[in-house]
């Protein structure tokens, strides 16, 4: 599925546009993320990471819905009618879950919550009763990185629109709308807002509608519940997730997992593959012992990579590759690494669903040449060489981007300085993992009421 967040010192921020399923904390220095993506794909296809709120799926389907299309009769003019309509509504409903902020648990991954925030301090102060929403601007680029930009598309794989290019609802995607403006008790006062037939709205309508139209409501109508799990759970194009989706219901039946306090993280998915080979579900089975083996050996080259970065921030910028060969923690790392892509050998050689390893023979080759490495020193050239060749794949600008860190000689270079390593030296501990889409699954199955049915 999105937040800022700091690496190496420096401020990033996650949009659909970003590969949107890494994990906080990485922006994929050495490669894994396509072997990643096709894991996730594996278990949870038509999701993301960032799209983890349901509730945005019934406010896009909403604005398609409630749009004014009486008077508009070209194919373009009524795809730009849609969307204005959407961001308009995103914007008030945004407004409206920080106007009653005080009184919910979480504002989480609600797009655009800080301008929002300053936008309902600004009228707190001015002492405005109504308002017309102008200068309420949610992010840089609302249409990129809002609900249109993380949730629209995801909708279209899901089944809500028939044709997304077009912002045309399939029946699901009716439903979804018209469940969402009953439940929520839409307001005509915002309708007439939105279909410009006046020009403001009280913010006591707003704050009235925020507590009913909450994003993280919980349990939603029925109605609503009922189009979120027919297009989640009963979507006969994702046969195969909701077979790995019985799974975390049968693990939450067994009292193995609590779907609001547990983590969604490894051990889930070693809980999960437990499971999913006890009840002969054997290709879940391969993908989680597969992912259990891929988060290893990704943490550990991440792990190295971000020892040099630290190791010649530290040095001033440079520093002999020789010390690594008396460098103990340099030593530790690669004996880790060695250990892992061991295991993640054996099990691959183990696997009946050979598709499963399909999009990583890329990933099998970097870790084949790891782990043939002879010493502390090949190993490092051999992660710098990675990089270097992940960030030649890259363009900025029509231009291959420079590596944050090369080989000069006999001498490791940063070649990025802005501040680019943490203050603290990096451990095994300190390498976030993928989430493979476990906690936009979990939202995604309260929402449809998957654990109360079960």
């Amino acid at each position: 599925m999105s937040k800022d967040i700091e690496i190496f010192g420096l401020k990033h921020f996650l949009t659909a546009y970003d590969p949107n399923d890494l994990p906080s904390g990485s922006i994929d220095p050495l490669g894994f993320e396509r072997g990643y993506l096709s894991l996730a794909d594996q278990i949870l296809p038509g999701m993301t990471n960032v799209a983890s709120c349901p509730r945005y799926f019934g406010l896009v389907c909403a604005g398609v819905r409630i749009t004014d299309l009486s008077n508009i009769h070209t194919r373009a003019d009524k795809i730009n009618a849609r969307m204005k309509t959407i961001l308009i509504l995103e914007k008030a409903w945004a407004l409206a879950n920080t106007l009653i902020e005080d009184e919910v648990y979480s504002l989480s991954v609600l797009r655009g919550v800080q301008s929002a925030r300053v936008y309902r301090s600004r009228l707190s102060s001015a002492g405005n009763k109504y308002t017309d929403l102008a200068g309420l601007d949610l992010l840089s680029n609302q249409t990129a990185y809002g609900a249109i930009g993380v949730y629209a598309a995801v909708a279209e794989y899901n089944g809500l629109f028939k044709n997304r290019s077009e912002y045309e609802l399939a029946e699901v995607g009716e439903r979804l709308a018209d469940a969402f403006i009953k439940e929520t008790q839409f307001p005509q006062e915002l309708l007439d807002f939105i279909g410009q037939k006046s020009h403001r709205v009280s913010l006591d309508t707003l704050s009235s509608w925020g507590r009913r139209a909450y994003l993280w409501n919980s349990p939603y109508g029925h109605a609503e519940e009922k189009a979120i799990r027919d297009m989640f759970y009963d979507n006969p194009q994702y046969s195969n997730r909701t077979v790995f989706i019985n799974t975390i219901i049968d693990l939450y039946e067994m009292g193995k997992f609590d779907p609001e306090n547990d983590d969604l993280d490894q051990l889930l998915i070693a809980r999960l593959m437990t499971v999913a080979k006890k009840n002969g579900h054997h290709r879940h089975f391969e993908v989680c012992r597969i992912i259990l083996d891929y988060e290893k050996i990704y943490k550990y080259s991440l792990l190295a990579f971000q020892l040099l970065l630290y190791r010649s921030e530290r040095l001033g910028g440079i520093f002999p590759i020789s010390t690594l060969t008396q460098d103990e923690e340099w030593r530790g790392v690669r004996q880790g690494f060695t250990v892992a892509a061991n295991e993640f050998f054996e099990n691959c050689n183990k696997t009946l669903n050979r598709d499963i390893l399909s999009y990583h023979n890329d990933i099998i080759q970097f870790v084949e040449i790891l782990s043939g490495t002879q010493n502390e020193v090949q190993f490092a050239e051999a992660i710098l060489d990675r990089h270097n060749q992940v960030q030649q794949g890259k363009l900025d600008h029509g231009k291959p981007k420079a590596p944050w860190v090369s080989l000069d000689g006999d001498d490791i270079k940063l070649i990025l300085s802005q501040n680019m390593a943490s203050n603290k030296a990096p451990t095994i501990e300190s390498i976030s993992p993928h989430h493979y889409r476990l906690n936009a699954a979990n939202n995604w199955m309260k929402a449809a009421g998957l654990y109360r049915a079960g």
